[in-house]
């Protein structure tokens, strides 16, 4: 990890000796990083959503999937003590295995109702959310392919959701990211970026080999096209926030240190917590879809979909057990 760590604190330390003085504030003020990070992470991830839409669909889960897949491990599993109660591994993330079988909604929510029963919490909230699941559950046998659909997109808001209500230690940044990413979405689903989505090569599928007809369908399976596209970049843009959250906004927000700390020291802190073989198989899980991806795109970003199915579900679980236990999970998690 030494030579991954190296060139990376290299770079970063030009970076911000080219900023100045406003770089050694960014190295030691975390609210001033995080709510700085939050905003150029929103702009950018809007500015790709309507200027490169098809690239950022085919390119981001093969360059930040899996990276984001060991965040959501360890912030949502394994640093909050999930593991050590049995009830919870047993209910809710057992079941997840299945949702590699069949990705289906009526499979993939089975880990909630599990989270519904497990959490310590009222028995009047949990009928209360008892109730919730029990209509989303029907719709998912009733309605299979729209329930999946939805989920698809939610489990972007869900996350973003998560960081302002679980992980921002500054309510101030919790509601700035909250903020800037509903701002992001009513701009691309009201029209007002239509003029950019729909300009001529906007959409270039980037030699993926799936057209545009294929990116539609797997997004938003709509009749009409305007709306299709207007919810497909919409979900580009949500992804990238995504990825944002979880790989530099809840890493920074996390721990105790204000400061910035190594590269070096983030890996060594990573390795600690989810064990030195999950952190190498997946760093060799992430190049070799970067390579299978550099000869078959589509294929490629297709096999990290059907890894990563599991994840979006177990968001959904662990909101629904931050809903009923209330912000006192917030103070189990193990910050370092």
């Amino acid at each position: 990890m030494r030579a991954i760590a190296w060139p990376l604190d290299a770079l970063r330390a030009i970076a911000l000796r080219a900023f100045g003085r406003f770089g050694r504030t960014l190295l030691r003020d975390r609210d001033l990083r995080v709510s700085s990070l939050a905003t150029l992470g929103v702009l950018f991830a809007l500015a790709l959503a309507v200027s490169f839409p098809a690239v950022a669909f085919a390119l981001g889960p093969l360059v930040l999937g899996v990276p984001h897949l060991v965040a959501d491990v360890r912030y949502l599993v394994v640093r909050p003590g999930h593991l050590k109660r049995f009830p919870l591994v047993l209910f809710v993330l057992v079941p997840l295995v299945f949702v590699w079988l069949s990705p289906w909604a009526k499979v993939g929510l089975l880990p909630v109702v599990g989270a519904i029963f497990v959490a310590r919490s009222t028995l009047t909230k949990k009928s209360l959310a008892l109730g919730f699941f029990c209509a989303a559950y029907a719709a998912a046998w009733v309605y299979p392919t729209a329930t999946t659909y939805v989920i698809l997109h939610a489990h972007n808001v869900v996350a973003v959701a998560l960081y302002a209500w679980l992980f921002a230690r500054s309510r101030r940044n919790g509601r700035l990211i909250l903020f800037l990413f509903a701002l992001g979405c009513m701009m691309l689903l009201s029209g007002a970026t239509d003029a950019l989505l729909f300009r001529p090569g906007a959409w270039v599928t980037f030699q993926t080999g799936a057209s545009l007809s294929d990116m539609a369908y797997q997004l938003a399976p709509l009749k009409n096209v305007q709306w299709a596209l207007r919810i497909a970049a919409f979900f580009v843009f949500a992804q990238s926030v995504h990825y944002v959250v979880w790989l530099r906004l809840i890493p920074d927000d996390a721990r105790e240190r204000r400061g910035v700390r190594t590269f070096a020291s983030s890996f060594r802190a990573l390795a600690a917590d989810i064990g030195a073989p999950l952190l190498w198989f997946a760093l060799a899980l992430s190049c070799g879809l970067l390579v299978f991806g550099a000869v078959h795109l589509d294929r490629a970003r297709l096999l990290y979909l059907s890894i990563a199915s599991f994840h979006g579900y177990l968001e959904f679980a662990i909101a629904t057990i931050v809903l009923l236990e209330g912000r006192g999970l917030k103070e189990r998690l193990k910050l370092t």
